[in-house]
């Protein structure tokens, strides 16, 4: 992974490859961990983000499949299998702000269930709360 800082942003920035995805990964942080590189600390991320794949997933199912048959779904609504798998993962952010503390940030294409709204998963990296929102 080769890593690009991005002025605007002010973050490291790269492309990674996800569950079979590439995906934008931004790193905000203004000084990364005591003896981590982006590429370490890229990798471990992707690691627990990984570990947490079927979590978020159920999570994702629980929180927004009930609002897309309230609120998005027509006659043809599609099940819960392919509900998950039409949300496509297609960003990491990493907001660190210390050695002791970084938040996660998950964004997914909805593949049109919310009407090309995104869907943004907040994990802290610790707890076992997610967070699940739509957006856009």
């Amino acid at each position: 992974m080769e890593f690009t800082y991005e002025e605007k942003l002010a973050c490291w920035k790269t492309l990674a490859s996800m569950n079979g995805c590439e995906i934008s990964l931004r790193i905000f942080s203004p000084e990364l961990r005591p003896g981590s590189t982006k590429v370490e600390l890229a990798a471990e991320v992707i690691q627990q983000v990984e570990k947490m794949r079927a979590r978020i997933e159920t999570v994702l199912l629980a929180e927004l499949y009930p609002i897309y048959l309230d609120s998005w779904a027509d006659d043809g609504a599609v099940d819960k299998t392919a509900f998950v798998a039409s949300l496509v993962l297609n960003a990491l952010h990493l907001d660190v702000e210390d050695e002791s503390q970084a938040s996660i940030f998950l964004y997914y294409d909805d593949s049109q269930l919310f009407g090309g709204h995104g869907v943004e998963v907040f994990w802290d990296g610790t707890e076992d709360e997610i967070n699940v929102e739509i957006v856009g």
